[in-house]
């Protein structure tokens, strides 16, 4: 059997079958997850609690009570984005208060916010929707910012830098040197000249192994050329970076670490009027980003499910600075693909303090349960058809906030 070289090599490479994991990568049938964390802990009496008339707790400025697609909400005159957005995208949304992180240190509760647990030997939302899927996409999990906890899940997860470095890990230079394409090719190529056609195992694997390292070459180049990889420091460059990786099937899930207008936090000691200004920011850019997937990528947007998080609440009453101090009651928005829209699940007592729920129908009880980070993991990892495993052991989903 003749030595081949190089350029004959890819082209007996490529006349090859593609390997079941590279023609699954091609597949856009999972659903996708864009996670946004909003770090810090958002005012809960800004948006989610309508708690009017009780003299300890003091809500926002000018506020009143909104309604819109079945969503109840504290309106004001300084988020009309906020309206807006329940106004065009209420009835795929569904709001669930009413959940205890059970800490008010900031680190504990991002971690058991984001896992359910404040073990170390836990792993995120995020990661372990992204280990669970069944197409191989090239990067299963991009964090772009904000937290990220992984125990034994760590080859699933991307985590990108806040100052553009996506484009760097994604150097396609990478994928040719020794120990990656050319180094599988001269091995292809050895076992070729040894074996001269006796019908080598070695020699099938080591085709396969290749195909497999150009298609994904290939992916890489592809995205380099669709995707603007350099990123940046606003909120609406990561959802348009996320939106683009999801919708390339470059990954399944994407991250975000929301700061807040001008970055300023939403950890709100003092001038907690900011979280108006907040959530005005917020729900502008996703009502943008919402309108702009629909129009350029309706296959993702028919796919794709959004989760709003914040690791706490903050406490009811105006402290001396005109700021709020930290609350372990909290809530989340999910909205999108496999979601129950139109709807809020749960509710705050008077003292603004989580009740009780039934997870099948959502609607306080007495005899409910009292949700915790863990019903929020469960019910994600049922969106994704993933094994909740040991790690939510006791936590059942909330049934009403799935279609």
């Amino acid at each position: 059997m003749p030595i081949l070289n190089r350029r004959q090599f890819l082209g007996a490479a490529s006349a090859g079958l593609l390997t079941p994991s590279v023609l699954r990568a091609r597949s856009n049938s999972e659903r996708k997850f864009l996670f946004i964390f909003c770090v810090g802990g958002w005012d809960q009496c800004y948006l989610f609690a309508p708690l009017w008339g009780q003299s300890d707790i003091d809500m926002e400025p000018n506020s009143t009570l909104g309604n819109a697609n079945g969503i109840s909400f504290v309106d004001s005159m300084a988020k009309p984005s906020v309206r807006q957005f329940f106004e065009m995208y209420g009835n795929q949304s569904c709001i669930i208060n009413g959940i205890e992180s059970r800490s008010v240190a900031h680190e504990a509760c991002l971690r058991l916010v984001y896992a359910g647990s404040s073990s170390t030997e836990s792993n995120d939302w995020p990661t372990m929707i992204a280990a669970s899927s069944q197409t191989s996409p090239m990067m299963p999990l991009v964090t772009l910012s904000g937290p990220n906890f992984v125990y034994d899940l760590g080859a699933s997860v991307v985590r990108v830098g806040e100052s553009g470095q996506l484009g760097q890990l994604l150097d396609p230079s990478d994928f040719t040197e020794s120990n990656n394409i050319d180094f599988l090719e001269d091995q292809w190529l050895q076992e070729a000249a040894l074996q001269r056609g006796s019908g080598s195992g070695r020699l099938a694997e080591l085709r396969s192994l290749t195909n497999l390292a150009e298609s994904k070459l290939q992916e890489i180049q592809d995205l380099r050329h669709s995707i603007d990889l350099s990123g940046g420091e606003h909120f609406e460059n990561d959802l348009s970076l996320a939106r683009s990786l999801l919708a390339s099937n470059a990954s399944r899930c994407v991250s975000i670490g929301y700061m807040g207008w001008q970055n300023l936090g939403w950890d709100t000691h003092a001038a907690n009027h900011l979280q108006g200004l907040h959530f005005e920011e917020l729900f502008g850019d996703l009502l943008t980003f919402m309108q702009e997937t629909s129009r350029d990528e309706p296959q993702l947007y028919d796919n794709l499910t959004i989760v709003l998080l914040s690791e706490m609440g903050r406490f009811p009453k105006i402290n001396f600075r005109q700021g709020k101090t930290h609350w372990t009651h909290t809530s989340s928005i999910l909205i999108g693909s496999g979601i129950r829209g139109g709807q809020v699940i749960g509710a705050y007592d008077n003292d603004c303090i989580s009740q009780p729920i039934s997870l099948e129908t959502g609607e306080v009880s007495s005899n409910g349960t009292l949700l915790l980070p863990g019903h929020i993991g469960a019910t994600l990892m049922t969106l994704a058809d993933a094994d909740p495993g040991p790690q939510l052991d006791g936590f059942n989903p909330i049934e009403a906030a799935i279609l």
